[in-house]
């Protein structure tokens, strides 16, 4: 599936003996063109959510130039708390100094922006 829209988009898997799963969201808020060559890099991959202490972010493989991955928490009220840009393939981010509550993690890599809601317990 290609996505032409702006909007959160998840995916369902079901396997033979009708089981399912369905992903987080991820929320895709610009669109750089409609063609498959056009949106090619995968989202990355954020865990657990809810979270306590650590978060994880698993940087797409197809993005070569990390540094030009850079990442925003922002709390329920728009303002950012904590940012920084990718160092390694997967990063921990130790956030045991946050309230429970919520907040959304936005990042960027050149003209292609996601947003994850995200719930620390």
């Amino acid at each position: 599936y290609t996505a032409t829209q702006v909007g959160y988009y998840q995916v369902q898997v079901i396997n033979a003996a009708g089981c399912s799963s369905i992903s987080d969201s991820a929320h895709i808020s610009k669109i750089i063109g409609v063609g498959l060559n056009d949106l090619t890099i995968t989202a990355p991959r954020i865990y657990p959510n809810p979270f306590e202490n650590d978060l994880m972010i698993e940087w797409p493989s197809e993005v070569k130039d990390k540094a030009n991955l850079k990442w925003q928490l922002l709390n329920i009220h728009g303002q950012v708390i904590r940012e920084g840009s990718a160092e390694n393939n997967k990063e921990a981010l130790s956030l045991f100094e946050l309230n429970a509550g919520t907040y959304v993690l936005k990042i960027a890599y050149k003209e292609i922006q996601w947003q994850y809601p995200l719930v620390k317990q």
